[in-house]
């Protein structure tokens, strides 16, 4: 019994592992990015490694691929498919959803309310779900977000791409969605390993640490920058020089 319970957990453990690996490749390269028509139109196989990537993250392949909408014959189609996908999953629900999961994480703490929940502050939220109004072009639908759980869990009807969606993100540990913790960026990124990532890029890091070097120790920030930049202009006047000679 023991040992079927454990075949069962790492059978679990397996499936939100991938499950954060198709997020992640999902977010990085569609979600969280912006395309024009302009710059789509021309580019075919840019399109087509858009289209690969919802086929293979949010769809996992199941899709007719004899779908003429899924299909299309010439590069205004198929920007417009790419787009109109682009625009249907993240202002229709994304937006959303990231402002909900920022919510939730700043109720489980003494952390500060976030912006547009003002008024908040002495409430108890921990068990209030969001509803969030997903906006489909010519209709809508509601998706109930429970909020008292360490894992993504929704209540919801079925309409195409949406659902995908909902069901890649279903039964995420909370923990593993993040924002990138250098203030001025805070964009959406997934731990998808044992390792702690919390910036979205190797710049960001190196931003918000010399932001906190510099409010912890301003001087000796300062200082080192004026040693820096004498070594940057000692180095520029041997050159100029060299180049004179």
């Amino acid at each position: 019994m023991i040992a079927k319970l454990k075949k069962q957990e790492k059978r679990e453990q397996g499936i939100i592992r991938r499950k954060l690996e198709r997020l992640s490749a999902l977010a990085s390269e569609f979600l969280e990015k912006t395309f024009s028509y302009d710059s789509l139109v021309g580019d075919w196989p840019e399109m087509e490694r858009l289209k690969s990537i919802l086929w293979t993250n949010l769809w996992q392949g199941n899709i007719n691929p004899d779908d003429p909408d899924w299909c299309p014959e010439t590069n205004e189609d198929f920007a417009k498919m790419i787009l109109y996908y682009h625009k249907l999953l993240t202002e229709g629900f994304w937006i959303k959803f990231k402002h909900e999961l920022k919510h939730i994480k700043a109720t489980k703490g003494p952390t500060i309310i976030p912006d547009g929940f003002d008024g908040l502050e002495n409430e108890s939220l921990a068990d209030v779900d969001a509803f969030i109004k997903v906006e489909i072009p010519y209709t809508s639908m509601t998706v109930r977000f429970i909020r008292n759980s360490n894992k993504v869990q929704f209540m919801r009807s079925s309409v195409d791409a949406i659902p995908a969606l909902l069901n890649l993100l279903q039964g995420l540990p909370m923990d593993n969605l993040r924002f990138c913790e250098n203030i001025d960026c805070g964009k959406f990124i997934v731990k998808t390993s044992g390792k702690d990532r919390k910036y979205c890029h190797g710049l960001c890091q190196s931003v918000q640490y010399q932001r906190q070097r510099r409010n912890k120790t301003p001087e000796e920030y300062k200082q080192y920058h004026r040693e820096y930049y004498q070594i940057i202009k000692k180095r520029k006047n041997k050159s100029k020089q060299s180049n004179v000679i």
